[in-house]
């Protein structure tokens, strides 16, 4: 799993269209976006994406994107 921390998701009812929009990137499994804490987590398949090319697909939604350290 990788987490982001993000700012400038746009409003409550945008979460359900980016997470439809991220799933549908090769490689990520389950999305998940908590609104209130600028949380996204992500899980996918290491062998088809990187963690960089997930972020490269957030900052397609959001204003700033934070990979989140493991752990």
């Amino acid at each position: 799993m990788v987490r982001l921390q993000v700012e400038g998701i746009g409003c409550r009812g945008c979460i359900e269209e980016y997470e439809a929009y991220l799933q549908q990137t090769d490689g990520i499994l389950d999305v998940r976006i908590d609104f209130d804490n600028g949380l996204i987590a992500v899980q996918y398949d290491p062998g088809v994406i990187d963690r960089r090319r997930i972020y490269i697909a957030a900052r397609k939604l959001v204003r700033q994107a934070t990979i989140l350290p493991d752990g």
